[in-house]
């Protein structure tokens, strides 16, 4: 019986808190339409993906994680250059955003901008040094240049940086909204 009362009691509590929180810091409704555009684009439902990115971005201009999201669409619609101009609105918003540099490179890359590739991977790599696709797309490119020392990398023994050598790398994933 004190346990009933003592958890209803921390439950009233909780309750009174979470609405406090919640008058003060209330929820972004684009939040839920960027979202479900990550999700289409992981399906394949590029149109309601497109859908749901407009809308989030017409309710929140300054949500970076939609206009990255609408980047994914553009970029799985080979709309690189959309995609790149998605992507960079992306990086505006949020200039420590290290998927929308991978991402952007990657439209750089697809439309043979090499160098420009290379760049947006270098940076994506500085701001998140365990962004595993980051490491791949850019040694892709570099192999692609003939560039073989630099596409290797790092070797036991060499770290040029090497604070981030023993480090897991994270394999490629959706960003987190």
């Amino acid at each position: 019986m004190p346990c009933d009362i003592l958890c209803h009691f921390l439950l009233v509590l909780y309750l009174s808190w979470h609405s406090q929180q919640m008058c003060r810091d209330p929820p972004n409704p684009a939040n839920t339409y960027s979202n479900a555009c990550a999700t289409f684009v992981e399906k394949k439902g590029l149109e309601r993906a497109l859908r749901n990115c407009n809308e989030a971005i017409r309710l929140d201009p300054k949500h970076a994680i939609a206009h990255y999201n609408r980047g994914r669409v553009y970029a799985a619609n080979h709309e690189h250059d959309r995609a790149i101009a998605d992507y960079s609105r992306a990086i505006d918003l949020n200039p420590r955003f290290a998927w929308a540099y991978a991402n952007r490179g990657a439209s750089y890359g697809d439309k043979g901008e090499l160098d420009r590739a290379i760049a947006d991977h270098s940076k994506a790599i500085e701001l998140d040094p365990t962004l595993a696709a980051a490491y791949r797309n850019r040694g892709s490119i570099l192999i692609i240049k003939k560039n073989y020392d630099r596409a290797i990398g790092p070797r036991e023994g060499h770290c040029p940086q090497s604070e981030i050598c023993g480090r897991t790398l994270r394999p490629w994933s959706r960003v987190p909204s």
